[in-house]
């Protein structure tokens, strides 16, 4: 499941960080925190305690806005934030709770929520082409720049997805069916970067894993439909429940 949150900034003028995941990640953490005893019950199934539940991710807040000393000066009245999960009822929860806080700070901005609305999953088929909403993690402990057109990119992502969807799934796919996984980024938003002097990949500090090496680009993905269904509601890559990997669909 997958919503699109409608903020309504309240400030006429502050900056938010260009890696304001942390903030948002907290946020989270807090309200499920606070109200663990209606948490509880969802995520009991999957971890002992909130910060061992990592079955969501999520963007960063979205809006045209302009760089400002090295952070995002946002522009627009109306901002948008998206979050995800394969377990609907946790979304739901987090929204309900989400929804009773009147104001919410990000970076030096106010802001608060106004309406929701559910982004429709999309046909799960051989080939789709994905929109990043955020950074992706290939791995948590690799700190190297590895070209996101080389098959160890590729396959570390493959190993990841996989090993993830064990651990949600269990026993109960037949994974040996779901070999075909081939990450191919878009070589013109690649090239375009390049000639811009601009890098696909970058350091971001996490919450819980210190510094990690990330990367944000469009891409297609060839895959078994399960695997694309996987993707959409938990992300690609690691650390996905801090924000990384979230992604849409190019339409």
């Amino acid at each position: 499941m997958k919503v699109k949150i409608i903020l309504n900034k309240q400030s006429k003028y502050g900056l938010v960080p260009f890696n304001h995941l942390n903030e948002l990640y907290q946020l989270i953490l807090s309200i499920v925190e606070k109200k663990y005893s209606v948490f509880e019950p969802i995520i009991k199934p999957y971890a002992k305690e909130p910060k061992e539940f990592t079955w969501f991710t999520f963007s960063g807040i979205k809006g045209f806005s302009k760089v400002e000393n090295n952070a995002l000066n946002f522009q627009s009245k109306k901002l948008s934030w998206v979050i995800s999960s394969p377990i609907e009822a946790f979304v739901d929860k987090v929204l309900d709770e989400f929804f009773r806080i009147p104001v919410i700070k990000i970076g030096d901005i106010l802001v608060n929520p106004i309406q929701t609305e559910v982004i429709p999953a999309p046909n799960f088929h051989r080939a789709i082409k994905y929109l990043s909403l955020s950074p992706l993690v290939l791995d948590k402990d690799e700190h190297n720049v590895h070209s996101s057109e080389s098959e160890t990119f590729s396959d570390k992502l493959f190993d990841s997805t996989i090993r993830r969807m064990i651990q949600f799934y269990g026993d109960s796919l037949p994974y040996n069916q779901m070999t075909e996984f081939q990450f191919i980024p878009d070589k013109e938003y690649l090239e375009r970067m390049k000639n811009q002097r601009k890098e696909v990949s970058r350091e971001y500090t996490t919450i819980k894993y210190g510094k990690v090496r990330t990367y944000l680009m469009p891409f297609v993905l060839y895959a078994h439909p399960k695997i694309h269904e996987f993707i959409w509601d938990n992300g690609i890559g690691d650390i996905t429940e801090e924000g990384f990997g979230g992604v849409d669909v190019l339409k």
